[in-house]
């Protein structure tokens, strides 16, 4: 049952990728829309929250989006532009759950 699984899953993921070579993003997006509200979708003149996102996604390609999406980095841009703002200390950055040791916490922290 696993094989089979695993090779539907395959099939899907093959299906997928094809996908992304027949169709540009302004169809994808719109269609991914329409089947979630119901409505085809005005992307170049935007109404609802919904098309406006993903007229920002298509068509507004600004770096400092990326910037503010970044926790860390907005820390930084934070801390160089105001003062007025008090940032609080990190304990630490990790990449994975299991690089983080709880002994080596502040006792105070919980």
């Amino acid at each position: 049952m696993n094989k089979i699984n695993y090779q539907i899953k395959y099939i899907e993921y093959l299906l997928r990728k094809c996908r992304t070579i027949l169709t540009n993003d302004i169809s994808f997006h719109a269609d991914r829309l329409r089947e979630i509200s119901g409505t085809y979708p005005d992307l170049l003149n935007p109404v609802t929250l919904n098309e406006k996102i993903c007229h920002r996604i298509l068509f507004i390609h600004n770096p400092f989006y990326t910037l503010l999406a970044d926790k860390l980095l907005v820390r930084q841009y934070v801390e160089k532009r105001t003062n007025l703002i008090k940032l609080i200390p990190l304990v630490g950055v990790y990449n994975r759950v299991d690089d983080i040791d709880f002994d080596n916490f502040p006792q105070n922290l919980f």
